[in-house]
């Protein structure tokens, strides 16, 4: 969940990372990261070839998330992955596993009646947590998560009616 947090990615990007892997490795002090949303793909003579691309991004191994004071490179290390970052057994571990664990953690810590009215949240929005808490930070975070438009990105801002929200003077 840390790396989930640091990297602010979606979950099929992170389960892919690894240390030398095609759509993710690490050079010059830089996560690189072929996000997989945005991909086309057709098919020419019996062969997929790929006609349009995800985002690519280069994300500083320094970077810092101030709230957990965790850096990408601090979360890789706690990892503890030989080939992928998220891994058991020497496996990379499948998104429906991930999103268990994740759901069954959540449940421990918070009771069902929190959640009235609301769907309670998935794996998913800790990548919106990440947003919110790196834009505090003045980070671009456009370009973290890797999106086209600003106006996308602005859509993770959006509460949803669930919390105040506080005019400061």
């Amino acid at each position: 969940m840390m790396l989930a947090l640091v990297t602010a990615q979606r979950p099929g990007d992170l389960l892919g990372m690894g240390f030398d892997k095609e759509n993710c490795f690490i050079r010059d002090e830089h996560l690189f990261i072929h996000q997989l949303k945005g991909r086309k793909y057709i098919e020419v003579d019996g062969e997929q070839r790929l006609i349009k691309h995800g985002s690519k991004l280069a994300l500083p191994l320094d970077l810092t998330l101030d709230p957990v004071k965790i850096s990408i490179q601090d979360a890789i290390i706690l990892c503890g992955g030989n080939h992928y970052f998220i891994e058991t057994n020497d496996e990379k571990v499948q998104y429906w596993r991930l999103n268990r664990d994740f759901c069954n953690l959540r449940d421990s810590l918070f009771k069902k009646n929190q959640w009235e009215g609301y769907n309670p949240p998935s794996f998913f929005e800790i990548r919106s947590l990440a947003e919110r808490l790196y834009r505090d930070q003045k980070i671009n975070t456009q370009i973290l998560l890797g999106h086209k438009y600003r106006s996308t990105t602005d859509l993770y801002n959006d509460l949803r009616g669930r919390e105040w929200r506080y005019l400061k003077i």
